[in-house]
C-alpha cells in the first residue's frame, strides 16, 4: 500500500529540495515498515494501537513535508 502523501510532479525544473525529497523517502520508508509490522502483530492489541497512532503521526508530518515542498515548487 502507498503512503497517503506521495508527491508527484510533472516539471522536473519544479523539483523539491534534495533534503526535502530525502525527508520524505524516510517517511515513506517508515510509513511502509510500520504497515509490515503492524500486520504482522494483530493479536497484540497494544501494539496495533501503538503502530496505528505513529502511522497517523507519520501520515501527518507527510502531509505538511508535501505541503512545504508544494510552497517551495510554487516561488
Amino acid at each position: 500500500m502507498q503512503p497517503p502523501f506521495e508527491f508527484g510532479h510533472l516539471d522536473p525544473s519544479r523539483d523539491p529540495p534534495e533534503v526535502y525529497g530525502a525527508a520524505l523517502d524516510l517517511l515513506c520508508e517508515f510509513w511502509a515498515r510500520l504497515r509490515t509490522f503492524r500486520s504482522s502483530y494483530q493479536e497484540e492489541e497494544f501494539l496495533v494501537q501503538l503502530t496505528a497512532c505513529v502511522e497517523n503521526q507519520v501520515i501527518a508530518a507527510g502531509i505538511l513535508l508535501v505541503i512545504k515542498v508544494e510552497l517551495l515548487s510554487d516561488r
